[in-house]
C-alpha cells in the first residue's frame, strides 16, 4: 500500500486550498501536479481519465479517485483517521452540509461561467468541449451527471 497521496491542482484558491490543509492537518505525504485551467490541461484526454468532470482538486490514493473538495475532506477522515476532524456522532450531519455546500458550488459555477465570466476565460476551447463529450468515465460508480451542464458553460 501507498501512502502517498497524489493532488492535481491549482493555483491557491479557497475550494482547492481546503483539502491541501486537511492533507496538512493529517501529515499525509504527497505530490502535487498542477493543473493549467487556462491552458485547458483539465479537458486533456490524460486528466479527464482521472476526473471525468475536468474539475479541480482530485486526490488519487492507492487508486483511489475523489474529485470535489468536500468528497476529498471525507475521504482523507476517514482514510488516515489521526487525528479525527469529523466526530464519529455528527459525521451525518457533517456530511449532508458538505453535500449542500457541494450543490451550492455547482450552481454556482455554473451561474458564473454562464453569465458573469468573460467568455474568452469560461469558454472551452474546441479540443476540450470535444474531449469532454467524449469522457465516458464515471463519478462515485455513476455516470457523470454533471457532463451536460458542463458542456454548457
Amino acid at each position: 500500500m501507498c501512502d502517498t497521496a497524489n493532488t492535481f491542482t491549482v493555483v491557491p484558491h479557497l475550494v482547492k486550498v481546503k483539502a491541501r490543509i486537511v492533507l496538512h492537518l493529517k501529515g499525509v505525504d504527497w505530490v502535487s501536479h498542477p493543473v493549467n485551467l487556462l491552458k485547458a490541461e483539465n479537458y486533456t484526454p490524460w486528466y479527464l481519465g482521472i476526473n471525468p468532470r475536468g474539475l479541480v482538486p482530485t486526490l488519487v490514493h492507492n487508486g483511489d479517485v475523489q474529485i470535489e473538495s468536500n468528497g476529498i475532506i471525507s475521504y482523507l477522515d476517514e482514510t488516515f483517521t489521526t487525528p479525527r476532524l469529523i466526530p464519529d456522532d455528527q459525521k451525518l450531519h457533517v456530511q449532508a452540509h458538505l453535500q449542500d455546500e457541494d450543490g451550492l458550488h455547482f450552481d454556482l459555477r455554473t451561474l458564473a461561467f454562464g453569465l458573469v465570466l468573460p467568455r474568452f476565460l469560461a469558454g472551452k476551447p474546441p479540443e476540450a468541449l470535444d474531449a469532454l463529450e467524449a469522457a465516458e468515465g464515471n463519478v462515485e460508480g455513476q455516470p457523470n451527471d454533471h457532463k451536460y451542464a458542463q458542456l454548457a458553460f
